[in-house]
């Protein structure tokens, strides 16, 4: 052991040496940009695990791109085995205990590293961003980026990058407090990895799955959402709006996407049933709060502290 060999004190000494890094912010925001194109043009395989609530879950990936498809295979190592292929925009759920196959449409909020900002575009306002040294992470070194909010509105970030490709390694969500909400980090992996068409199909004989296919959605233009919030937490602005009508229903749903570049909001908005009510709900870093405004259910989601979702769903407004 290094330890033994050459004592504690030398040790941390040694350590220091190789880990101490001075980065400014400038240096930060060009390791977000190196991380987005990792995560754009890197083929991997790998085994990572998710850690929420608690409890944690292990998960093997395959993910490549080729001629601007996106295609990857998730499977799961425990309980049923269930597994999440995606072929571009398309996405299917395979549930073997069900024997059933749900096919949704790909959603760019539900992916492995949608939490994470493509540059420090817009950021600097709200966050302090910083290199804060190196570690080892899945056998690779990996520089660690902290995140910092410069309120209590939005959660933090810790991120572990590949100090060869900016790849990130290692993904935290935490608390002003740095308590840990949520977690992903790969225990292995290979990058630049070669994926092959068996790797990207199901494990499972399909043959006799029944096929779900899925929920059809019709949204409205853009300039058909008329619904404003002009209390927004410093650095939110709008991200995307439409109005939907699923299925053959008439009742219509409005979603609205705040974000700060980093941290995002998804406010849904129906018409009241007598039912409605004011709800609160947490699931690991995720806060919702569901209340009534003009006649009307308003629900905020998102990765943020409570008084987040219920400041925005509060001032929620019709224009009069």
């Amino acid at each position: 052991m290094i330890r033994g060999a050459l004592g504690g004190r030398a040790c941390l000494l040694l350590a220091g040496a190789l880990f101490s890094v001075g980065a400014h912010a400038e240096e930060a925001a060009q390791w977000l940009e190196k991380m987005a194109q990792a995560i754009e043009d890197t083929a991997y395989h790998g085994v990572l695990l998710r850690e929420q609530n608690g409890r944690s879950e292990a998960l093997e990936i395959f993910h490549t791109r080729s001629d601007g498809v996106v295609r990857e295979r998730l499977v799961s190592q425990e309980g049923s085995g269930f597994e999440i292929i995606r072929n571009g925009d398309e996405v299917h759920c395979v549930l073997p205990d069900k024997r059933a196959v749900l096919i949704e449409a790909w959603d760019e909020y539900s992916t492995l590293f949608a939490s994470l900002p493509a540059s420090s575009d817009g950021l600097v306002d709200s966050y302090e961003l910083k290199i804060r040294g190196k570690q080892r992470i899945a056998g690779r070194k990996a520089l660690l980026m902290s995140i910092d909010p410069r309120d209590d509105l939005r959660f933090g970030h810790r991120v572990w990058l590949d100090a060869e490709t900016g790849f990130p390694l290692k993904t935290q969500l935490v608390d002003r407090n740095g308590s840990i909400l949520e977690q992903i980090r790969f225990a292995d992996i290979t990058l630049n990895a070669t994926i092959s068409k068996e790797d990207l199909q199901s494990s499972h004989d399909l043959s006799g799955f029944t096929w779900y296919p899925a929920k059809k959605e019709r949204r409205t233009r853009i300039s058909s959402v008329s619904w404003q919030n002009n209390q927004l937490p410093a650095g939110f602005v709008i991200e995307s709006k439409h109005t939907a009508s699923l299925g053959g229903s008439d009742s219509k749903v409005t979603h609205i996407v705040y974000s700060d570049g980093l941290s995002k909001v998804s406010v849904f908005i129906e018409t009241a049933k007598s039912t409605s009510r004011t709800m609160r709900s947490r699931v690991g870093g995720s806060h919702s709060f569901s209340t009534v405004v003009d006649g009307h259910q308003v629900t905020a989601v998102g990765e943020v502290p409570a008084a987040t979702v219920e400041k925005i769903a509060l001032s929620m407004r019709l224009p009069r």
